[in-house]
């Protein structure tokens, strides 16, 4: 089966911006002991993210298109290709700016709206900025399912495994008290940016394993013995570990409930420099899709 080689990742946020922390981190046990999450405290803004840019630019653009920006520009977009496609996923796109032009008209009761906010508005907006910065014209789409976004990452790179080409990931979201709001959703949600290649001309890197009923199921039991490490989301995180205690991780600490965390776990073993084959686990609704790295 193709594969798809991993290539120029990046990872931000508020407590890591270079895979040298993450891999001081992985050593101290972060990824697998509980009792360390709670030492390193995610925050609602990450600083430095306008490095690079012209000032003019970075006061109209939010911390999500700055976010974009530095990933790709540190990440899969750092040796941009003119035939290059560039994906964004995004649970929920441009949410700070949406809800402040929300606040503006029924809070404040503003009969004018700056023009600049609605433009900004859209879910293309960090692409439309990376580009036009970068004077690029790639072809480029955002991807933002909500909730649902980490099932719509999984089937892309289903799809995409069938056409052997490069393609440039980006995911992204930024933080908004309008996640707030609902009280039937009680989220841990963070802003985070990562970005890299996918190469599917490779002959290493992620291969699809399948969808299936259970974690151990016996297609994949020989491979799950063998790995050197399991990733897997936060919600199966105890029950793998019971099975492997000795090498299952999560990146729950990182990403906390923002369901792009599958993509960032993918990348995980690439930037932790981890020897051998992983396997990555992603629990959809008792489905489980299982990768190895």
């Amino acid at each position: 089966m193709q594969r798809l080689n991993i290539c120029q990742p990046c990872f931000i946020n508020s407590i890591s911006k270079q895979s040298q922390d993450l891999k001081k981190l992985f050593a101290e046990g972060f990824f697998d002991q509980e009792d360390l999450w709670q030492k390193y405290p995610l925050a609602e803004r990450i600083s430095d993210l306008k490095n690079g840019i012209q000032s003019s630019l970075t006061k109209r653009m939010s911390q999500l298109s700055l976010g974009v920006y530095q990933a790709l520009s540190q990440g899969g977009a750092k040796d941009l290709r003119e035939d290059d496609e560039i994906y964004f996923f995004t649970c929920f796109a441009e949410i700070d700016t949406t809800n402040t032009m929300i606040h503006n008209i029924t809070v404040e009761q503003d009969s004018l709206v700056s023009p600049t906010l609605f433009h900004n508005s859209v879910h293309n907006t960090p692409l439309g900025y990376f580009t036009i910065i970068n004077k690029a014209h790639n072809y480029c789409t955002t991807i933002s399912e909500g909730l649902d976004t980490n099932l719509a990452f999984v089937e892309f790179l289903k799809y995409i495994l069938k056409i052997p080409k490069r393609y440039i990931i980006v995911a992204g979201d930024e933080y908004s008290p309008f996640l707030k709001l609902d009280p039937t959703k009680k989220l841990d949600l963070y802003p985070f940016y990562c970005s890299f290649v996918l190469d599917t001309t490779q002959s290493k890197g992620i291969k699809y394993l399948g969808e299936f009923q259970s974690f151990n199921h016996p297609d994949v039991a020989d491979k799950l013995d063998q790995a050197n490490a399991v990733f897997v989301n936060h919600a199966i995180y105890q029950s793998v570990k019971k099975q492997f205690s000795q090498k299952t991780y999560t990146e729950y600490p990182l990403m906390r409930d923002n369901p792009c965390g599958i993509i960032v776990r993918l990348i995980l073993p690439v930037l932790l420099d981890l020897q051998g084959s992983s396997i990555v686990i992603e629990e959809i609704k008792g489905r489980y899709f299982i990768f190895e790295v």
